[in-house]
């Protein structure tokens, strides 16, 4: 007796939306890269100490 299974069902995960994502977030990291000025940095003003001083006088 020969039974009929029918079509079995295909559990490959389709990759083309992930692929768009992956080309479009890589454009973008393109493009905003352009628009980055790296001539223009951020000067900070760092706050000194006078206790580190005081201690590298009294360990000379």
């Amino acid at each position: 007796m020969k039974f009929n299974r029918g079509e079995e069902e295909d559990f490959r995960m389709d990759m083309t939306p992930m692929i768009d994502v992956i080309f479009l977030l890589l454009i973008f990291f393109m493009v905003s890269t352009v628009f980055v000025d790296f001539s223009k940095k951020m000067e900070i003003v760092l706050p000194e100490s006078s206790a580190s001083e005081k201690t590298l006088k009294k360990k000379k």
